[in-house]
């Protein structure tokens, strides 16, 4: 008898153990979870506006699971309340398919917000699309700003500043910026920024969309390149 009610105690122990790792699995599981959500943030409706050249991408858009995404959500939040917003919007707007890296963005594809500084083709209107997404398609939200880096070369350096800011220092995420490349103009949007270097978002690079993963410009490059940021945020 003593052995018996020795082996029952031993297995409810066991059991109680088990139900208490089970239970902290899944508060571990839960609090993930929640962290997860803590960097979501529903983006903006930016309507059925995606023309593709042959019809228009119907809303609400397709969606992709974390597993599934193929865009490296962003860990880490600025400080700055504004800008922590868009980077929430921007993980949730990683998820739908056609802002998937590598889905289709190429010649054929327009969009069309609101307001002159929101209508645009090819890499212009994945910027714009994108930028809607994160502030908003009416400008009385967050109203659009444009400016214009002012060029200064020292010691053999080509710097752009604006108000008297460097370029890459003014930027913030969600911004878009219009480069002159060698190859010609381009336009894409600030994802995020590094010791060394911004991280951009574009659309119609082969053809393609390309969130720049592991991809850095650098500030000196950056400052020199840039010729043109339409800015969201209230400066």
């Amino acid at each position: 008898m003593k052995t018996r009610n020795l082996s029952m105690s031993i297995g409810l122990l066991s059991a109680s153990i088990f139900t208490s790792m089970i239970l902290l699995l899944s508060t571990v599981s839960s609090k993930a979870y929640a962290n997860d959500n803590a960097l979501l943030l529903a983006p903006y409706n930016i309507g059925s506006n995606i023309y593709t050249g042959t019809s228009y991408i119907p809303t609400p858009y397709s969606t992709v699971s974390a597993s599934e995404s193929n865009n490296a959500i962003q860990k880490t939040l600025p400080t700055n309340s504004a800008e922590s917003n868009a980077v929430r919007r921007l993980n949730s707007l990683s998820r739908y398919a056609i802002f998937q890296n590598g889905a289709t963005w190429n010649d054929d594809y327009t969009y069309s917000g609101t307001g002159t500084l929101s209508r645009g083709a090819e890499c212009v209107a994945f910027a714009y699309a994108v930028q809607d997404g994160l502030f908003g398609r009416t400008e009385s939200i967050n109203p659009r700003n444009k400016y214009t880096p002012r060029r200064v070369t020292t010691n053999g350096k080509t710097i752009g500043s604006i108000n008297g800011v460097r370029t890459a220092t003014f930027v913030k995420i969600g911004d878009v910026v219009k480069l002159l490349l060698s190859t010609g103009r381009h336009v894409a949007v600030v994802r995020g920024k590094t010791s060394t270097g911004i991280n951009l978002i574009d659309g119609n690079v082969g053809g393609r969309v390309n969130w720049g993963n592991g991809y850095v410009i650098t500030y000196e490059n950056f400052n020199a390149q840039a010729i043109e940021v339409i800015s969201r945020y209230a400066r």
